[in-house]
């Protein structure tokens, strides 16, 4: 981190779930390394041994199967946040200040980033379909637009002005619950069903009932049909 001296950090992660881009495809490795090669900030990547073997890695990357992501997204040297948009680490990123670029691949992470653009404080790119070059552009970009890191600030001044932490807000719920006496309307009435209701066996057999009994009427009335049409062949040919 001291070594980077005013050009800074940035921080690469992709969750735990995805432990590294190449598991989606090998090109898309190759592309971001590529591009962190012509950047003048250091880069520190969550990235397994296995991956950072088969490639060839500039002097300003720095690779490391876990990283302690919240310690770093707090360092003052840390510049951007290029992940996945999972939600943990948009919180964790915005609480510090930090703008983001963002790719999503699967489930809430599409609008997780695009309610981060829409803050003003990300960016959002297809890791899939971008060059090195666009790569290196988007980074340049969010680095230097002052509006990015503006917004990342003022999203972060107003989480840290909350009158009460959610740790302690947590805590509060639990004694208030504690002292209603459980409070029972909370019980959630699935608990009460029958395993047919709860797993809406009932409904199903109603749907296959249906389905069923459509089935055959209409069976019948295209035989009914059918048998009327072969009547009046046979009337013909008499």
């Amino acid at each position: 981190m001291q070594s980077s001296e005013d050009s800074g950090v940035i921080l690469v992660s992709f969750g735990s779930t995805l432990s590294s881009v190449s598991s989606v495809d090998n090109t898309i490795l190759s592309v971001m390394v590529n591009a962190f090669a012509k950047l003048p900030q250091k880069i520190i990547w969550k990235l397994s041994e296995a991956e950072a073997n088969s490639i060839a890695l500039s002097d300003n990357i720095k690779i490391a199967s876990w990283l302690p992501q919240n310690d770093i997204l707090g360092h003052p040297k840390t510049r951007l946040f290029f992940g996945h948009a999972g939600l943990n680490g948009m919180f964790e990123s915005i609480y510090h200040g930090v703008p983001m670029i963002c790719s999503p691949f699967f489930g809430d992470q599409f609008d997780n980033s695009q309610a981060a653009k829409s803050a003003g404080f990300a960016e959002s790119l297809n890791l899939g379909e971008v060059t090195s070059e666009e790569l290196v552009s988007v980074i340049r970009t969010v680095l230097t637009v002052p509006r990015y890191r503006e917004s990342a600030k003022r999203i972060s001044k107003s989480i840290k002005q909350l009158p009460r932490t959610p740790v302690q807000e947590a805590a509060d719920w639990i004694e208030y619950t504690r002292a209603q006496g459980g409070l029972p309307y909370l019980r959630p009435r699935g608990l009460d069903l029958p395993f047919y209701q709860l797993y809406l066996l009932d409904v199903l057999l109603l749907i296959l009932m249906v389905a069923l009994s459509s089935f055959i009427i209409v069976r019948f009335l295209f035989r009914f049909i059918h048998s009327l049409f072969r009547v009046e062949t046979k009337e013909k040919t008499l």
